[in-house]
């Protein structure tokens, strides 16, 4: 799986920030993108996170938070071996994000 693909979905329901890591033995990932993003910052996070990884059976890669405009967020999670993001209406958005 492509975790910027994935995360690309979300652009088109109107992405206020995100926080992104992909965690496996070969790499460590951590991406961030803050509150009023320029196009320059939104294609250096999606770069940044433009690698594949392992969706299937063992265990979680992809982690993350993505806002969206409207209030609502995306969390991913992680159970049995299957995986997937859960919408959710928004927490308050973390300083560094700010």
């Amino acid at each position: 799986m492509n975790a910027r693909k994935e995360i690309e979905r979300a652009f088109g329901l109107g992405v206020k920030c995100a926080a992104i890591s992909i965690s496996n033995e070969d790499l460590q990932i951590a991406a961030k993108l803050k509150i009023g993003y320029t196009e320059q910052e939104k294609q250096e996070f999606l770069n940044t996170i433009d690698v594949e990884y392992d969706a299937g059976y063992g265990t979680q890669e992809l982690f993350g938070r993505v806002w969206l405009n409207d209030g609502t967020w995306f969390s991913r999670w992680e159970y049995d071996g299957s995986e997937g993001w859960q919408h959710h209406f928004c927490p308050k958005i973390p300083i560094e994000l700010q």
